[in-house]
Order: C-alpha cells, then sequence, then structure tokens
C-alpha cells in the first residue's frame, strides 16, 4: 500500500483488533433450530428475528427480539444464550454472563452456555472460573474437543502442566483423529520438560504442511529450545510457502492484506528460531522486517534480544586478551556495550 496510507491502515488494524474479541460464536445452530421447531409460531418468529438482526450486528434489536421471546416463554432453549451473546457484543459483559448461567440452570445438559460462558471468561481474564467452566461442560459433554484443549491451554498458561496433560491426554483417547488436541498435548509435553513425548506428536501435526501448523510448531520448539533443527525447517517451509501465496494477490486485495499479517508472525517466528540457533545476522534480518510491519511487543522483545547479543558478542570482542590494560575502576567486570 502507499506509505502515506500506512498510519490510516494501522489505526484500521487495531479498530479490528480490539473490535473483534466482543463477538462470540454461538455453536450449534441446527441443534437451536430443532429445539424451537416446538415453540409457538410467534416464538419462533421472534427468535428468528433476533437471530437475523445479530448476524447483522443490529444489536438493539436483537436484544429487544431475545427478550420478547423470554417473556413469551421463559424456559425456551438457548433464548438466555441468544440474549447473552448480544450482551457480549454490546460490552454488557456481566448482563451477558449471568445469561449464560441462567442458561445453564433452566437447561443443564446443554454444552452450549458452558462453552460460551467460558470463552466470555476467557476474554476477561477470568480464567480460574474459566477452567471451572469447561470442566463442568466436560462433565455434561466427555467428549467435547474445545472443552478439552480450552481447559488445556488455560491449565498450561498456568504452569499446571501436569493437569493440563491428565486432561488433553483423556480427551485424545476419546478422540485419536483430532489435529488439534494432539498439538495442545504436544505443547504441554514440552512445557512440562518431556520432549521424548512431545516431538514425535508435533512431527506428526507438521506432516500436514500447513504453514500455520509449522509456524506454531516451530515457534513452540524454539521457545523451548528442544529440536532447533526441526524448528528451523519448520519455520523455514511456513515462510517459504507464504510467501509464494502472496504473488498470486495484488497489492491491495483483502487476501493479500491477511498474507502480510502472516507473514510477519511468520517471519518473527523464523527470527526467533535462528536467534537461538546464535545465527544473529539472519535472525535481526527477519525479526527486523516483522517489527518494521507490526511493532508487536513480542516482536519487539526477540529483537531487542538479539540486539543485546550483538552488544555481548562486540563487548567480548573488545575484552579478548591484551585488549585491556587496567580493569574498570568500579570494580564491575561487564564489558562496554
Amino acid at each position: 500500500m502507499p506509505l502515506t496510507e500506512w498510519d490510516a491502515y494501522r489505526k484500521f488494524g487495531k479498530s479490528v483488533a480490539d473490535d473483534e474479541d466482543t463477538w462470540i460464536a454461538l455453536n450449534g445452530r441446527d441443534e437451536i433450530s430443532a429445539e424451537t421447531a416446538v415453540a409457538s409460531p410467534e416464538v419462533k418468529r421472534l427468535f428468528q428475528e433476533g437471530v437475523d438482526a445479530m448476524d447483522k450486528r443490529d444489536l438493539i434489536a436483537a436484544a429487544e427480539a431475545f427478550r420478547h421471546v423470554l417473556e413469551l416463554d421463559p424456559s425456551l432453549p438457548n433464548a438466555h444464550s441468544s440474549l447473552g451473546v448480544v450482551y457480549m457484543m454490546q460490552n454488557r459483559a456481566e448482563d451477558g454472563i449471568s445469561e449464560f448461567r441462567k442458561e445453564e440452570q433452566a437447561h443443564p445438559n446443554n454444552p452450549i452456555p458452558y462453552e460460551a460462558l467460558a470463552q466470555a471468561l476467557m476474554q476477561l481474564h477470568r480464567n480460574d472460573e474459566a477452567m471451572e467452566q469447561w470442566r463442568r461442560l466436560l462433565k455434561v459433554e466427555p467428549t467435547n474437543r474445545d472443552a478439552a484443549i480450552g481447559l488445556g491451554a488455560l491449565l498450561t498458561n498456568a504452569k499446571k502442566y501436569s493437569e493440563a496433560i491428565s486432561v488433553l491426554e483423556s480427551a485424545a483417547k476419546l478422540s485419536t483423529d483430532s489435529e488439534a488436541l494432539q498439538t495442545s498435548l504436544g505443547y504441554a509435553y514440552l512445557k512440562n520438560g518431556q520432549s521424548d513425548m512431545a516431538v514425535p506428536l508435533l512431527e506428526k501435526v507438521a506432516q500436514s504442511s500447513k504453514p500455520e501448523n509449522l509456524n506454531n510448531i516451530a515457534y513452540e520448539l524454539a521457545d523451548a529450545n528442544v529440536d532447533l533443527d526441526k524448528a528451523l525447517a519448520y519455520a523455514e517451509k511456513a515462510v517459504e510457502q507464504t510467501e509464494a501465496q502472496s504473488l498470486l494477490f495484488g497489492a491491495s486485495s483483502t487476501e493479500s492484506l491477511k498474507i502480510v499479517r502472516q507473514l510477519v508472525a511468520y517471519w518473527d517466528t523464523l527470527g526467533w528460531v535462528y536467534f537461538r540457533h546464535a545465527d544473529l545476522g539472519k535472525a535481526e534480518s527477519y525479526l527486523r522486517a516483522a517489527w518494521d510491519l507490526s511493532q508487536s511487543a513480542v516482536i519487539g522483545d526477540h529483537l531487542a534480544q538479539v540486539y543485546e547479543r550483538q552488544a555481548e558478542a562486540r563487548g567480548r570482542a573488545h575484552l579478548s586478551p591484551g585488549a585491556v590494560s587496567s580493569p574498570r575502576k568500579s570494580g564491575r567486570n561487564s564489558p562496554p556495550l
């Protein structure tokens, strides 16, 4: 894009990022349709009006429709959940949470409110409450992959690696074909220092050759400082595939902007892997390119570590034998930067 439009684009990107997490996907539309089939024609009409308005982001009309549904039929399945989603989209978090809890109480065997509430709590960084919701969902629906992955991720982030592994191993036995579960379990093994268990799982997932999978696995391996040769191969392949894909679209297309965002993340990963390999020159080139396009805090931290390591290397060169005739007066042995 023209450089003169860069500030406007960054402002637009920030607005999208700030807004995107206010949406909670209400899965199970088929189930909702089946359950509302027993409602009166008026209730069904109002419920559909609410769904249509929500899809159009007409949140005032959606909320009014779902509230009217509840006035006519307070026990209608998923009515409270639907209203809760609208409230979350309106940034009325506590009202949304209240509606999800009402749905749980009215229909304890319905998995939808458990998942919606867990996602809402995660967005609010109320992770302990979110973990409890995922656990409750697993009791209702033990084969629910999203619940196992969500709970496993929260436990891993909380450094409760053994608990995360237990949850994910149990889920993986019930869903042996789930790539997402295998990946989450592999990451938990890595964090727990069980690289012998992690690497084979992640290597199997990497065989799908999807750039996103390759990039994410490469990053986790590099972050754990494990099997860096594989990490480098995966990161290079992700960048190669995505750079090739970027050539298929015009510079101003929506798809090309999406690919640029992916490339920023993938360049960061590749730079981070090179840093772990102690190839500071290549690390700087990729991380600098990623930083110039994003100014992400994580990328900035990675780039700063490269510069720090380069400065240390220059300092060690200055302190080679015979280079310093007398110690610093301060008594510190650290080299000048």
